[in-house]
């Protein structure tokens, strides 16, 4: 990757965008949500946990770099000036994307065909949208990871519980009041009960990466990926209005409705037996 920049304030869209990530939502779908409410081309390479694995084996072997910068996905390539490209981490893609998104005409509108943006032109806005993101990134992964990484079935059963009854309930708890207090409601010394629904982590329905990842994030607990969270997973989500508002706001979006049909669709495709 070369090291030139632009100075410009406005971002130039990049050729031949490329996403590495598994065929999960997860930390990948408000990238790729992001790109396409925007309107951005770009290829969403899913790879399969098998291929991840090999790519692992021969980095180790070979001592070339096969799986990013910091062996981990998601990965973001791209073309710019004649350059390529390599970033990693969710977060920084995510709003980096959005700043992209910000340079479609639309951003700066309301409601269905408005695109979710970054807003690093507005102090306060950006400072809702990170404190939202890292919210919800120090809340949740590093329970999710916990429970995955123990190997003794009784503890993680005990540890399931204490997610399911105690951390996970407080944690929807707070997200769910600030959602509220991001867009001028009571403070978070308030319960968020008697207020009126909230979709938008930014006052007046303004869309944002935000409400992408909050929307992947329940998304994901709800899609039985987590086989833990299955089951109790809408029963405890729905007691918290305003976050399953936000996931309600962008889930009826009609880009939404199009990219899932379009991932539905390729992986029937994948599925079909050869002929």
């Amino acid at each position: 990757m070369g090291a030139s920049f632009s100075s410009s304030s406005q971002p130039q869209i990049p050729q031949n965008i490329r996403l590495y990530y598994f065929d999960i939502s997860a930390r990948a779908e408000a990238i790729r949500l992001c790109l396409y409410m925007a309107g951005i081309d770009f290829e969403d390479v899913r790879l399969q946990f098998d291929e991840w694995a090999v790519l692992k084996k021969n980095e180790t072997e070979l001592g070339t770099q096969q799986t990013g910068p910091m062996g981990q996905m998601p990965i973001l390539k791209f073309t710019l000036d004649g350059e390529e490209h390599m970033f990693c981490q969710s977060r920084s893609i995510l709003r980096y994307v959005g700043r992209l998104a910000a340079t479609r005409k639309s951003s700066n509108k309301k409601g269905g065909d408005a695109v979710p943006t970054y807003p690093v032109h507005d102090a306060i806005a950006s400072l809702i949208v990170d404190q939202a993101l890292d919210s919800l990134e120090d809340t949740f992964p590093g329970s999710f990871r916990a429970i995955m990484a123990e190997k003794d079935e009784a503890k993680k059963q005990e540890m399931i519980q204490e997610v399911l009854n105690k951390k996970l309930p407080e944690a929807l708890r707070r997200l769910d009041a600030l959602i509220v207090s991001s867009n001028g409601g009571p403070s978070l010394t308030t319960t968020a009960e008697n207020c009126e629904t909230t979709t938008t982590w930014l006052p007046g329905g303004v869309l944002s990466i935000a409400d992408l990842s909050t929307y992947a994030f329940v998304d994901l607990c709800l899609s039985g990926f987590i086989a833990w969270m299955k089951e109790p997973g809408a029963a405890l989500l729905n007691g918290y209005p305003n976050v399953m508002g936000v996931h309600r706001r962008v889930l009826q979006d009609a880009r939404t409705k199009a990219w899932n049909s379009k991932v539905s669709a390729a992986k029937n495709k994948t599925d079909e037996p050869a002929s």
